[in-house]
């Protein structure tokens, strides 16, 4: 079981050949850290589908990242985990969320939550207060989200600021390599 659900869209057609989700688990390893039970699946090397990990993990929040270029992916994935269960947050995060936020939550309702720019400190705060079951998320910097259909962007982010936490959370992996295969993720301690 895990409270939190990242999940890492698979690639279709023709593309340069997939990128392992290394933002994604940089924000994995800071919840983590932070003692928020945390799993992340890629989905261009799992074998299992959504509905699969849903009854895996049981998480009450998922986080999913992309590119432009997986777009629809991510909002296939959404679509699936509130036809799962509804009540389940759902985070949209990464590049194409971030410059796309309002236009985004205007057209894809399943999706609650945008993280907006470097996704370690935002998805911590939203996080603890999803998780909190009383969110109160007025005050946390860097997110879009919808309110009484109504699209709110809490007080500006950080998008363009350089910070070494994804440097220092990397760290909590402590000398592990994550070896990707075409079906299993195997850590290797150096």
């Amino acid at each position: 079981m895990s409270d939190i659900l990242l999940l890492h869209p698979a690639e279709y057609g023709k593309t340069f050949g997939g990128m392992p989700p290394l933002g994604m688990a940089s924000i994995t390893s800071f919840l983590q850290s932070k003692n928020i039970s945390t799993a992340l699946v890629d989905l261009q090397i799992s074998d299992c589908s959504v509905e699969q990990l849903l009854q895996q993990h049981k998480p009450q929040v998922v986080g999913i990242g992309g590119t432009s270029h997986t777009r629809f992916v991510s909002f296939d994935i959404a679509r699936q985990v509130k036809k799962y269960d509804y009540a389940i947050r759902v985070i949209y995060g990464g590049p194409h969320a971030t410059f796309t936020a309002e236009n985004t939550l205007k057209n894809i309702p399943e999706i609650d939550y945008i993280v907006r720019g470097k996704g370690e400190n935002i998805t911590y705060s939203l996080a603890v207060q999803l998780l909190s079951g009383k969110p109160e998320i007025e005050n946390i910097r860097g997110i879009s989200c919808r309110h009484n259909d109504v699209i709110r962007r809490p007080s500006g982010s950080k998008i363009l600021t350089f910070c070494r936490s994804r440097f220092a959370t990397m760290m909590h992996f402590k000398n592990t390599i994550c070896f990707l295969t075409s079906s299993t993720f195997q850590p290797h301690q150096l």
